[in-house]
């Protein structure tokens, strides 16, 4: 089936063959989605790497959401991928667009200061 086909996806929470979080992702992988993984530490990497690999996933990166650094990191790769799908197909970026270079916070902080 293809339903997905075409379509990205990050799935946070992935913890063994056994969860909600995996149940989707297989679901989406098996619709022909591509889909980004996360995990929380090394003893996580170790459960879910395979599980992404035979999902092929393109996208493996550690993403403690209590560590605001992991969490821009993984927005700004996943964010890498899409500027690059767009650029693929001859679409053109705004100059303007943020990058997660930037914390998370400081590009809420910049769009408060616009709003005022």
């Amino acid at each position: 089936m293809d339903l997905m086909k075409g379509k990205k996806g990050v799935i946070f929470g992935v913890s063994n063959t056994h969860g909600i979080a995996y149940g989707i992702a297989k679901q989406l992988h098996e619709a022909g989605a591509e889909i980004a993984f996360t995990y929380a530490g090394e003893s996580m990497e170790k459960r879910v790497r395979p599980i992404a690999e035979s999902m092929d996933a393109k996208i493996i990166m550690s993403c403690d959401v209590t560590k605001e650094e992991e969490a821009d990191n993984i927005h700004y790769e996943v964010g890498k991928k899409v500027r690059k799908a767009i650029a693929d197909i001859g679409g053109v970026m705004p100059e303007d667009m943020p990058t997660p270079k930037k914390s998370l916070k400081e590009l809420e902080k910049e769009k408060k200061k616009l709003k005022n």
